[in-house]
C-alpha cells in the first residue's frame, strides 16, 4: 500500500496531547515500505513520543528484519547509531547446538514472524486480557549461504531466527494503530493502545493480549496489507486493524483491538490515555 495520506488528528496519536508541535508519522516505518511515500499520518506525533516509537522500530530494523531488509533493498532515510555488527542465530555445529554470533554482512536473508494463538477479546470483549501463546513462527529463507556459514562459524545447520516475540508484536499493534485511528478519525475512537506502544522498556509484552493471529485473506496488492475491522455485541463496538506484513512473502496475518468507538460500552481493562478524552 503506498501513496495515503491522513490528514492531522488535532492531537498526538500516541498519548492524546495537544499544545505541542507534531511531526508526520510513516505508519508502515519506512524502513520496510519498499516506496517514496507509503501511508503517511500528517501532524500526528509528538516528539517524545516519536523518540519512544523509533527506539523499538529501529531496533527491530536492525534485527528481526535486517536480513529480509537488505535482501529487498528497502532502505530508511536515517541513519541509526550504534549499529550492530553481529546478530544472534540458532544453529548446530559438530559439538554446539544454541545461538552463535555471526556478522550482519554474512546473516542469511532471513525474514520471520510469530504465529500467536488466539486472543481472548476476540472471543470474549469482557474476558481479562491474557497474553496468547507463540505457536509457531513463519519463516522464509530468502538467501543463504551454508558454505560461507560453515568456513566461517562452523554452523553445520542453521534452525532459525532469533525473535523477540514482545518486540514484535508492539512493532505489529504500532502499524494495526496507526491505520485505524487514520481511517475511523481519533476524534470517534477511544485508543487503549499508547501505554504500551510508549513504554520504556523494549522488553515490556503488555501489547501481546491485543493481537491475534487472523485467517482474514486480504485482497489488496503491495508488499505490506492493511484493513480495519469492527467488532459489535453487548453494548461493545470495538475496532483495529488486521495487518499483513511481507504479505507476498506469505507472512501471518494478525488482528489487533486498537480501540473502541466513542459513546459505546468501553472493556473493564481498557486503559485510556489521559490525554484523550472518552466522549
Amino acid at each position: 500500500m503506498s501513496g495515503l495520506s491522513f490528514g492531522s488528528p488535532g492531537t498526538c496519536i500516541f498519548c492524546g496531547v495537544a499544545d505541542t508541535p507534531r511531526t508526520r508519522e510513516h505508519i508502515i516505518p519506512k524502513a520496510i515500505a519498499g516506496g517514496p511515500d507509503g501511508l503517511v499520518f500528517t501532524d500526528a506525533t509528538c516528539g517524545d513520543c516519536q523518540v519512544k516509537i523509533k527506539r523499538f522500530e529501529d531496533h527491530s530494523h536492525l534485527v528481526h528484519l535486517i536480513g529480509a531488509r537488505r535482501f529487498l533493498d528497502l532502505r530508511g532515510y536515517t541513519k541509526v547509531k550504534n549499529q550492530k555488527t553481529h546478530l544472534p542465530m540458532r544453529a548446530t555445529t559438530g559439538t554446539y547446538e544454541g545461538t552463535v554470533m555471526v556478522a550482519v554482512e554474512d546473516y542469511p536473508a532471513l525474514l520471520g514472524f510469530p504465529v500467536y494463538g488466539p486472543a481472548s477479546w476476540q472471543t470474549d470483549p469482557e474476558a481479562a486480557l491474557v497474553e496468547p501463546p507463540v505457536t509457531a513462527m513463519t519463516t522464509r529463507l530468502l538467501r543463504g549461504d551454508d558454505g560461507r556459514l560453515n568456513r566461517k562459524y562452523g554452523i553445520k545447520t542453521f534452525t532459525g531466527m532469533m525473535f523477540d516475540a514482545g518486540l514484535l508484536g508492539r512493532y505489529i499493534a504500532k502499524v494495526a494503530h496507526c491505520y485505524t485511528i487514520g481511517r475511523f478519525g481519533l476524534e470517534n475512537v477511544v485508543p487503549f493502545l499508547g501505554p504500551h506502544l510508549l513504554h520504556e522498556d523494549l522488553a515490556h509484552r503488555g501489547i501481546l493480549p491485543f493481537i491475534g493471529n487472523s485467517d482474514r485473506k486480504i485482497d489488496v496488492p503491495g508488499l505490506h496489507r492493511l484493513e480495519t475491522f469492527e467488532k459489535k455485541g453487548l453494548g461493545y463496538h470495538l475496532v483495529g486493524g488486521v495487518v499483513q506484513l511481507f504479505g507476498q512473502a506469505d507472512m501471518p496475518t494478525y488482528e489487533v483491538l486498537v480501540g473502541a468507538m466513542k459513546g459505546s460500552k468501553l472493556p473493564p481493562w481498557a486503559q485510556v490515555p489521559p490525554g484523550i478524552a472518552e466522549g
